[in-house]
């Protein structure tokens, strides 16, 4: 319950719901199309998954949830971290701290990086420039120093601060020795650095040029971590540590991203900004944005949209996401109109337009077996390819 009052009292969508559950006596509390890892300072962990089908378990709903993580962020779990280290049992948030640590041991391994940083402090030596006006209100009775700014070369940089920090957050939180272990002997690589003191700062400060790309996931994982825009991070009285994903954004950026992979010849476009209509000043009104446009050149080829929701008749298709497709497909000028959802049947459907130009179908995608040349298939019927 605290939960979900930490959720309304920092105005976040709704992350959990309370209410009455068939079967269940009492009061339930179910996840509102969230997933991830919540853990309470009591040390109790509850792990929230996709709730794909009847016939998805608790481990393949695990592997389903752990594979597009790993697509949409580009990490990859499976060879990060010890290879002798068995995951599959391990609580989500631990997974995600052992592979943090495999990235950072990679890090570790390859030299952290230097860079040269502005210092200002009170020196007894004279070097650099002397700041006049702070040396006078601190070195009027003290004329053997000197308040200086100055140039230095060292590992006191975002990027390092931002990883250090990172594992300082995860020595608490962590309950698996092996982790704690690990976190601490890499904290000694980082003992000269300061902790971030404005994680923010840091994480816009970030520049990782062509020597420094073995930082990328690591930091990929500090930054969701740490930062309160990357997905939903928080913490409470009652709550140690929570992470959660919102499984919309998930499923469509997952869908985007094994398209973009798999896909030859034509360019899927995420989330292309559009206006239906233009004031009488000229100025573009009612915005649109698609999940997913599929062009050859300019040319849009087929609109897609990713729906989060289990489908096992057609009934359960929403009247308005078919409006919502109908004014995509009459914008874009598009005939080839398709609703992606996660298989959990074999319904399928074929709406014909009388009004425009218009095909709209739905696709089963099947999270266990991903079967995209199916996907494939239906995007590119239309585009001569």
């Amino acid at each position: 319950m605290e939960l979900i009052k930490l959720n309304h009292d920092e105005g976040r969508p709704d992350l959990m719901r309370v209410g009455v559950r068939a079967g269940i006596r009492g009061l339930a509390i179910t996840a509102s199309n969230y997933v991830g890892t919540i853990q309470f300072r009591s040390g109790r962990t509850v792990e929230i998954l996709p709730k794909i089908g009847k016939d998805v378990g608790h481990r393949a709903s695990r592997e389903i949830f752990l594979r597009m993580l790993e697509e949409v962020m580009e990490l990859d779990f499976k060879e990060s971290g010890p290879s002798h280290i068995d995951t599959s049992r391990m609580p989500i948030l631990e997974v995600f701290i052992t592979r943090f640590i495999g990235y950072v041991q990679d890090v570790v391994r390859k030299g952290l990086a230097s860079a040269y940083y502005d210092v200002e402090s009170n020196e007894r030596f004279l070097r650099g420039s002397v700041v006049f006006q702070q040396d006078i209100v601190l070195n009027a009775a003290h004329r053997e120093r000197f308040y200086v700014s100055y140039q230095t070369y060292g590992l006191d940089r975002p990027e390092n601060r931002l990883l250090k920090t990172a594992l300082n957050l995860l020595y608490g939180l962590s309950r698996n020795s092996r982790n704690r272990r690990d976190i601490h002997s890499l904290l000694c690589h980082f003992d000269v650095l300061p902790s971030s003191t404005d994680i923010e700062s840091d994480i816009d400060k970030i520049s990782l040029d062509r020597n420094m790309r073995y930082y990328a996931r690591a930091l990929k994982w500090a930054r969701i971590f740490l930062s309160k825009k990357s997905f939903n991070v928080f913490s409470g009285k009652e709550v140690s540590f929570a992470i959660l994903f919102p499984m919309d954004e998930l499923y469509e950026r997952y869908v985007f991203s094994t398209l973009c992979r798999s896909i030859k010849g034509l360019k899927p476009v995420y989330q292309e900004q559009s206006f239906l209509f233009r004031d009488e000043n000229g100025r573009r009104r009612v915005k649109i944005k698609p999940d997913i446009i599929v062009k050859d050149g300019s040319r849009c080829v087929a609109i897609i949209d990713t729906k989060w929701k289990r489908i096992f008749d057609e009934g359960d298709v929403d009247q308005s996401d078919i409006y919502q497709m109908f004014v995509y497909s009459a914008r874009y000028q598009c005939q080839n109109a398709i609703l992606v959802y996660p298989r959990v049947s074999d319904v399928s459907f074929r709406y014909s337009s009388d009004s425009i130009d218009m095909v709209l179908r739905n696709f089963n995608y099947n999270l266990e077996k991903p079967n995209l040349d199916a996907l494939l298939a239906m995007v590119k019927e239309s585009s001569g390819s």
